[in-house]
């Protein structure tokens, strides 16, 4: 407390903006706190006399301790380069209040439990009041000097001449795309977005085989599809084996051979997919970072975005769809991920809820089909339209080819 005392000017508002009133347990410093805060924006002097005086005229003397503890604060000098320190020392114990009070809440909760509730939405609820702790907790932490922000810019930008055009991100495995957005980066949120059979579900998957053909490790959460499905899929795809033949049934000596051999590949992978049909935002926020700590998980997929259920209701369907958006890009920031959302196409070819989601999106493709003269559609033809790239190149459109049986994607040469 006595450190605002000596540099009110930079560490009130340091402090302010990383932290709440409430990370002073005494309810004197808090007091203090505020105080000081209203001085500093009248452009009061923050020394001893005047803020006694201040308090004195507002009556609130008393509330602080008097002016003899207002004395010890200030006589106590603490250092400057302490401020940080002691920061961090309030900013864990709140932490640690805040904790205190979920779980006896929790407690409350566990035994007052009706049979009529069900446990599942107890038990959502409770994580996510956790996972809002360790939020606000992450957020007030990242505050940090200008000047190491601009040294850690210089440090990139050395790492990027030293890596002579390395991408910045994760490659998608498709050249022209990694070329208009750097890759897929920490912290970003992609829409992957397209009308009924234009092939997003399958765009999707074919990066997620590149991916987990590098290694990375991946995640999908499947609301529409089943496990087998997607499983089926990443068969044909690594195979090029028809899909339909594992259907119904693989009828050459070749087939069996390729197949077992794609087998031996995909078992390789760092791969989860999880089926989570009619899963809440809160359930999933809570996966997705257990799948972080267990896996490493770097990339995830969301198909589709709009199934994902809200976790109170009461609001219209397009609020409660841009509450799970905006959830979806803070835990790319805070996880260090990139969050892959398949999302639905309206008739007039927008985004469904579309300001939404194109708010919290970093880069947004549109997967079209592609029509002839003749207005009919060319079968194995799409367009991926770059509509937003936050960093990159907007405004691209990049032919692919599309072979349906075995639901692969290819770009097109010139």
């Amino acid at each position: 407390m006595s450190c605002f005392f000596q540099n009110p000017q930079e560490l009130l508002p340091d402090f302010g903006s990383t932290m709440p009133p409430e990370a002073f347990y005494h309810a004197g410093h808090r007091e203090i706190y505020d105080v000081l805060l209203e001085m500093l924006s009248a452009n009061h002097p923050i020394e001893f006399p005047a803020v006694c005086s201040f308090l004195h005229h507002k009556g609130r003397i008393d509330r602080v301790g008097g002016a003899s503890y207002l004395a010890e604060i200030y006589g106590s000098m603490m250092s400057t380069s302490s401020y940080r320190h002691f920061k961090k020392i309030l900013h864990d114990k709140l932490a640690l209040r805040k904790l205190i009070e979920i779980c006896n809440t929790g407690i409350n909760l566990a035994h007052e439990h009706s049979p009529t509730d069900s446990v599942q939405s107890t038990l959502d609820a409770f994580e996510q009041s956790v996972l809002n702790v360790r939020t606000a907790d992450e957020a007030a932490g990242r505050g940090r000097p200008f000047k190491e922000l601009v040294q850690g810019a210089l440090d990139r930008y050395e790492q990027a001449i030293l890596s002579k055009g390395a991408l910045p991100g994760i490659s998608t495995g498709f050249r022209k795309l990694d070329n208009a957005t750097g890759g897929m980066r920490k912290g970003q949120v992609w829409t992957i977005a397209g009308g009924t059979s234009d092939g997003k579900s399958a765009f999707v998957q074919n990066i997620i085989k590149n991916v987990c053909n590098n290694n990375v490790s991946s995640c999908i959460y499947t609301l529409e599809m089943t496990d087998e499905e997607n499983t089926d899929r990443f068969f044909s795809m690594q195979s090029s084996i028809p899909s339909q033949a594992f259907l119904y049934g693989l009828k050459t000596r070749e087939e069996m051979r390729d197949s077992t051999a794609t087998g031996s590949q995909l078992q390789k992978w760092p791969l989860e997919i999880r089926d989570v049909s009619g899963i809440k935002l809160a359930a999933l926020r809570a996966d997705m970072r257990s799948q972080v700590r267990r896996y490493k998980t770097r990339v995830f997929a969301i198909d589709y975005l709009q199934l994902v259920g809200a976790d109170a209701k009461g609001h219209n369907r397009e609020r409660e769809v841009a509450d799970i958006s905006a959830a979806m890009k803070t835990d790319a920031k805070l996880l260090g991920v990139t969050i892959l959302n398949l999302s639905q196409l309206n008739d007039d070819g927008k985004l469904r809820e579309s300001r939404a989601i194109g708010q919290d999106s970093d880069v947004i493709a549109l997967i079209r089909q592609v029509f002839g003269a003749d207005k009919a559609s060319i079968e194995d033809k799409r367009d991926l339209d770059l509509v937003k790239v936050r960093g990159g190149q907007r405004g691209v459109s990049i032919s692919m080819h599309f072979h349906g049986s075995t639901y692969s994607f290819k770009e097109a040469t010139e």
